[in-house]
């Protein structure tokens, strides 16, 4: 089995079930506690992940975030299979719950695929249920660029760093990502000078599985009507939130071929400084920013887009601004900002001066 698999070039097994369950089903159960030896597969370079969840109940929220966190590491490194005893109940929510985490479809779009590519999955109605509380549970996390509600730097951190995991967890542990990203492309803007930007929101597309490549498309999979729960309605995104398509273009002055890395440095530089000392943004810099922000909350594919994008200084340095007007308080305070100028500006001790705040764990 274990040559078929890695044949196959599946690289790992995710075991939903409990040691020992349904013992007197087929042949048994080996010493493993399972009908096969994992140790076989893994002799084999295929890793092996038993999530144990016990049949015909209903796991936590934070087990099923845990599970497709992991799920998500694995499929960078191949294709991975995922069992229970049937394969339909277990098995089908946690891969409907993948979906919703990994490509932000809606808890009904995974469903329907789900069972359109493996009729009778996800069986109960409770098992419906929690791919829909799952969605509603992950939504919260997601919202870098809220509406009114303002939150402190704590709680901020404590929540992005609920979804995140491996290196970038260990990144980001102590600053908000979307500070962390604008600050790296200003940076990038430094040393290269490129302060242009070109954006076409209608090709930000995210695949999900076999070349389909967006949500109408899984809305068609499956005629298979699944109610979605009343209790459950408010977790659907916003209709009137999807991003719309739009094209930016900003030219505040492009490098010849000519000119010397200092040359693009200085250019590069100095359009930052201006940036940073703006307090009156023009209407296309505001429509920018305002794309980007709902992108970011709604588009699991905001990031990457994010990160190769060439952008305008200006947009950043508003991106940075708007997402710090939601803080409670201020990240420096009045006497921080009075101890900074009263000390030489690169002097190797002036962060010393500041009141340092205890991490985050």
């Amino acid at each position: 089995m274990a040559q078929i698999f890695e044949r196959m070039g599946i690289c790992s097994i995710f075991n939903m079930e409990t040691a020992g369950e349904h013992s007197s089903c087929g042949f048994g159960v080996l010493n493993s506690g399972f009908s096969y030896d994992p140790l076989s597969f893994m002799k084999n370079n295929i890793a092996f992940y038993n999530f144990s969840w016990c049949d015909y109940d209903v796991a936590s929220l934070q087990f099923i975030l845990d599970t497709v966190m992991v799920i998500q590491f694995a499929i960078f490194k191949g294709k991975i299979a995922i069992h229970c005893h049937a394969g339909l109940g277990r098995t089908g929510v946690i891969i409907a719950c993948y979906l919703v985490f990994n490509n932000r479809i809606s808890a009904g779009e995974a469903i329907h695929y789900v069972r359109f590519r493996r009729p009778g999955s996800i069986q109960t109605q409770n098992q419906v249920e929690c791919v829909y509380k799952f969605e509603k549970y992950l939504n919260p996390y997601r919202i870098y660029f809220g509406s009114h509600r303002q939150f402190s730097l704590e709680a901020f951190l404590k929540r992005q760093n609920v979804l995140l995991h491996g290196p970038e967890r260990i990144r980001l542990r102590n600053i908000p990502k979307i500070i962390y990203m604008c600050c790296k492309v200003l940076v990038r803007i430094i040393v290269t000078g490129c302060t242009s930007v070109q954006i076409d929101s209608s090709n930000h597309r995210n695949q999900i599985v076999s070349g389909e490549n967006n949500c109408q498309s899984i809305k068609r999979l499956s005629t298979t009507n699944v109610t979605q729960p009343e209790a459950f309605t408010s977790c659907q995104p916003d209709e009137t939130n999807e991003l719309t398509s739009t094209t930016v273009d900003y030219s505040y002055g492009k490098n010849s071929p000519n000119q010397s890395v200092d040359d693009n440095q200085s250019i590069g530089a100095s359009s930052v400084i201006e940036a940073l000392l703006t307090t009156q943004y023009p209407e296309s810099v505001v429509n920018e920013t305002e794309y980007w922000k709902k992108k970011f909350n709604n588009d699991p594919e905001a990031w990457d887009d994010f990160d190769k994008t060439s952008f305008n200084a200006l947009v950043l340095v508003k991106l940075i601004d708007d997402w710090l007007t939601h803080l409670k308080s201020p990240v420096l305070r009045m006497q921080d900002l009075l101890s900074l100028q009263q000390n030489p500006l690169f002097e190797e001790d002036i962060l010393t001066s500041l009141e340092i705040f205890e991490k985050v764990s």
